[in-house]
């Protein structure tokens, strides 16, 4: 089965280039980094990146889709696709966050972890829903 990934931006990884720990231990660059190896080296999948879908025909089973890119339009005949469209890190109206700099997002204060520096002798977590 052939498989045409079509990324809008010049590299693939989205949110997952933002973290710097994963629950596994894991080291996030460096699992991205090996993700987008083994993507790339698979000869049935094409990476457009720096492309975007802009017109889609057919059906189930039946789809004939445009891919713009920097090179021109070109066109995808397939049976099913998949949509990520990816994610924004929610930045709360609420808890005073950018009123109050101890208040931050998970991404926030996994780089002050990262970088050393983060200081507290408390925290607590607000699951957002």
């Amino acid at each position: 089965m052939d498989v045409t990934l079509v990324e809008k931006t010049a590299e693939l990884g989205g949110n997952l280039r933002k973290l710097r720990y994963l629950l596994g231990g894991e080291n996030p660059a460096a699992k991205l980094d090996d993700l987008i190896k083994k993507l790339e080296s698979r000869a049935n999948v094409k990476i457009m990146k720096n492309s975007e879908i802009s017109k889609i025909d057919g059906s189930w089973g039946n789809f004939d889709t445009e891919i713009v890119s920097a090179g021109g339009a070109s066109r995808v005949k397939h049976g099913v696709f998949v949509v990520a469209t990816g994610a924004n890190e929610y930045r709360p109206k609420e808890y005073e966050y950018g009123k109050d700099s101890r208040v931050l997002t998970q991404l926030e204060l996994e780089d002050k972890l990262s970088k050393g520096d983060f200081k507290a002798s408390s925290v607590i977590m607000i699951p957002v829903s």
